[in-house]
């Protein structure tokens, strides 16, 4: 017994509190062995009555006198709601916990780390809870009972108690710190993270920043015109439409060379619309050194072997192309290798030109609808995670001309709905653009009509207007 009153005299639970416990030592035969042990006995109450002793000869090693076995200090638990409980895994935490440092609502596991011996303890208390705070050991063993009883309870109405010095469990706490500090670490139990959620004091740093440096602009798309109604955004998803020929393809390019040239940017590239690869470096190449590759006309300066050679090495720099083999790639094989661009070579963005000549593996049971909305959000998260700014071009589905009115026998502006899935491509897209160009007058001139913005700091609603070289691909502002 004296062994034990030094032991709980150290971590602060005095000869008083164990007599009222009714916690002695006593001699006990080993039915094994014959010999005689002293084994800590420790009985095990509902209401008044004690209903089973615990005869304990180390924390691993015990057996009960009784199969009615209830929770340790079972008297801080009621079947009916509980706001807080602490739970640990022996008797002498609960003990600490409750009579030394007062706080009442704890209990103890009878059977230690064993899980399935305390599965159904668990099953008891789990439902008439709002949180569970656990109190175990910093041991390999303690971490996976912390896992086990998560995965009963939920991560939602799990906290633990955090040591925060060189110390395994909360005795050992009150022996080197204290009761006072024990206490306090009891008091201020810690909810377990759990990924993608947070609370703005986590960002507080990141929303001071943005406070201070004002409104915050996009990144220039290079054409000052078109930056009054929409810049750049990093981790965002973009969507361009137009009819077959209006230059959706062309008019990215345009903009992510000006990113080439501004910030040194580099993109990746899955393009089945511009292949072969050769085709798309010529407009690249053209736009890029402002001549065209070969020349219609005698007057036409076409690009030197050595510009070809530079535009190559400088363009190479900053795009990665990928190159689909005999089928096309589904969005998990782009999303895969865009990823690896981005590990390897610090992309900024992507392009996926156009989204109808990606491998869309659709099952029986997803309407057309359902899946354009499934990959839209998979596209999304992706570029906002890995901090990409994405261009995806569509087609839209069958247009009517105009009948009548100023562009008769044109066709309409497209717009988001316009496209295969409808409402998903307006609604989950960040960014919205309509490229248009007239068929009648064959002028030249193109139209970028922007007809969705979701942050409001990076641009607004609005149009404006191109003048399009049709030799190099290069796109002059107007008025």
């Amino acid at each position: 017994m004296e062994k034990l009153l030094r032991w709980c005299k150290e971590r602060h639970i005095t000869a008083e509190i164990l007599n009222k416990r009714g916690i002695t030592v006593e001699k006990h035969q080993n039915k094994i062995t014959g010999a005689t042990e002293r084994r800590i006995v420790i009985p095990y109450f509902k209401g008044e009555e004690a209903v089973a002793k615990k005869y304990l000869l180390s924390f691993r090693q015990f057996h009960f006198d009784s199969d009615n076995i209830p929770l340790y200090n079972s008297n801080a638990f009621n079947d009916d709601l509980n706001d807080v409980l602490y739970l640990t895994d022996n008797e002498f935490n609960a003990v600490f916990i409750s009579d030394v440092c007062g706080i009442q609502n704890v209990v103890a596991l009878p059977f230690g780390y064993d899980i399935n011996k305390n599965s159904a303890y668990i099953e008891q208390i789990r439902d008439k809870i709002s949180k569970l705070v656990l109190v175990v050991e910093l041991s390999e063993e303690g971490l996976l009972f912390s896992d086990w009883c998560i995965s009963l309870v939920g991560i939602g109405k799990c906290a633990y108690v955090h040591y925060g010095r060189e110390a395994k469990d909360i005795l050992s706490i009150a022996k080197s710190f204290g009761v006072e500090e024990a206490r306090k670490i009891l008091q201020t139990p810690r909810d377990y993270e759990v990924p993608n959620i947070i609370t703005f004091d986590k960002k507080r740093d990141e929303i001071l920043r943005y406070a201070k440096s004002g409104i915050a602009r996009g990144y220039s798309t290079g054409f000052s015109n078109l930056d009054k109604y929409y810049t750049l955004q990093p981790g965002s998803l973009n969507m361009l439409i137009g009819i077959p020929s209006a230059g959706k393809s062309q008019f990215v390019d345009a903009i992510i060379l000006n990113t080439i040239e501004r910030y040194k940017w580099r993109w990746c590239y899955y393009s089945p619309e511009n292949l072969p690869v050769e085709f798309h470096f010529q407009k690249l190449c053209e736009m890029y050194c402002g001549r065209p590759m070969f020349s219609s006309s005698l007057e036409t300066v076409k690009l030197t072997e050595l510009q070809i050679e530079n535009a190559i090495k400088h363009l190479s720099e900053h795009l990665y192309i990928i190159v689909p083999h005999e089928n096309s790639l589904d969005i998990d094989d782009v999303l895969l290798k865009i990823k690896v661009c981005k590990q390897r070579y610090d992309i900024n963005g992507f392009v996926i030109d156009p989204y109808n000549e990606l491998e869309h593996t659709r099952s029986s049971h997803l309407s057309e609808t359902e899946y354009v909305s499934q990959f839209l959000s998979k596209v999304r998260n992706f570029t906002r995670v890995n901090n990409l700014l994405a261009f995806i071009v569509v087609h839209p589905t069958k247009l009517q001309k105009n009948e009548s009115g100023p562009n008769a026998g044109e066709y309409p502006v497209p717009n988001p709905y316009d496209a295969a899935g409808s409402a998903h491509w307006r609604n989950k897209c960040d960014n919205c653009l309509a490229i248009w160009r007239s068929y009648n007058t064959n002028n030249s001139v193109v139209q970028v009509h922007v007809q969705k913005v979701r942050n409001k700091n990076i641009g607004k609603l609005g149009v404006c207007s191109f003048a399009w070289d049709s030799e190099t691909g290069r796109y002059i502002e107007k008025e």
